[in-house]
């Protein structure tokens, strides 16, 4: 089975965007355009990996990190932010809350695959191994 990604982002466009990149890529994509659609999404169906916008309605993604990363169920998820937040004190806001990963908008695809190929790594059998902090 493939890797489950969430994609949580408020930006429709965006949102569609990038389920098409991680399909295309053979990964399963899953959409929340807020936190409390992520927080269910999570519970009914545990993702892989998260990629979260900063900026959403309702809980900003950095308090939806800080939640996950401080739940000992969902602490192990790596979050990769995307955002158009692009100081380096928002950077740095991003690792503090356990962000693994922080790119800009706009992004690159090439950077952000490779940015999930570093947090995700695929066995032999096919099923997903975690791997921390990059």
């Amino acid at each position: 089975m493939p890797p489950k990604i969430l994609v949580v982002e408020d930006d429709e466009s965006i949102l569609n965007l990038e389920c098409i990149l991680l399909a295309s890529a053979g990964y399963q994509a899953s959409a929340a355009m807020s936190g409390n659609d992520a927080f269910n999404n999570i519970a009914n169906n545990p993702p892989d990996l998260i990629l979260l916008d900063v900026m959403l309605p309702g809980l900003d993604g950095l308090e939806i990190c800080k939640q996950l990363k401080s739940n000992a169920k969902t602490q192990h998820i790596p979050v990769i932010f995307l955002s158009g937040k692009s100081t380096p004190a928002d950077i740095l806001k991003g690792k503090q809350v356990g962000g693994d990963q922080y790119i800009t908008k706009p992004f690159k695809s090439a950077t952000l695959m490779n940015s999930i190929n570093q947090l995700l790594k695929i066995d032999t059998s096919g099923s997903t191994v975690k791997r921390g902090f990059y």
